[in-house]
C-alpha cells in the first residue's frame, strides 16, 4: 500500500498542476478553475495523510515484533522503525503544505488534529521501540 501511495501522490500532484493551468479568462473559467484547484488540493492532502496512517500502522507492527525476531536482525527492525518514522514525518510535511488549499474547514481541521495526533503517537512509539530493541541486544 505504501508503494502504491507513491504513485497516488504523483497523480495528486499532477491534478494540482493541471488545475492551476486551467484558464481564468472569464468568470465561468475562474469558478471552474477554483473548483478544480480545491478538489485537487483535497486529493493532494488525502494521499499523504493516508501515507501517514499506513506508516504509523507499520510502526505498530514493528512494535509487536520487538523481541520476537532473530537477535541478529534486531538492528534491521530498528532501522525499519526509523524509516517508518521518516515516512510519517515526510507525509506530514506534504499534508501541511497542501492544507492551505483545503477549503472545507471541517476536513482541514480533521487533517490538522488527526495528523498532529499521529505524529505524537508515532514519536512515542518509535522511542519505545528503540528502547526495547536496545534492551533486547
Amino acid at each position: 500500500e505504501l508503494t502504491e501511495a507513491v504513485d497516488k501522490d504523483t497523480e495528486a500532484f499532477n491534478l494540482v498542476s493541471a488545475a492551476f493551468k486551467l484558464p481564468k479568462e472569464t468568470e465561468e473559467d475562474k469558478l471552474a478553475r477554483s473548483k478544480a484547484i480545491g478538489e485537487a488540493m483535497l486529493a493532494a492532502t488525502e494521499v499523504p495523510f493516508k501515507t501517514m496512517e499506513l506508516s504509523f500502522e507499520g510502526l505498530q507492527t514493528v512494535k509487536t515484533l520487538v523481541g520476537k525476531t532473530n537477535v541478529n536482525a534486531a538492528s534491521d527492525l530498528g532501522v525499519g522503525a526509523i524509516n517508518l518514522m521518516a515516512a510519517v514525518k515526510g507525509a506530514w510535511l506534504n499534508v501541511l503544505i497542501n492544507l492551505s488549499g483545503v477549503k472545507d474547514i471541517d476536513k482541514k481541521n480533521f487533517f490538522e488534529d488527526k495528523g498532529n495526533e499521529i505524529i505524537k503517537q508515532a514519536e512515542k512509539l518509535v522511542k519505545i521501540i528503540e528502547i526495547e530493541l536496545v534492551k533486547s541486544l
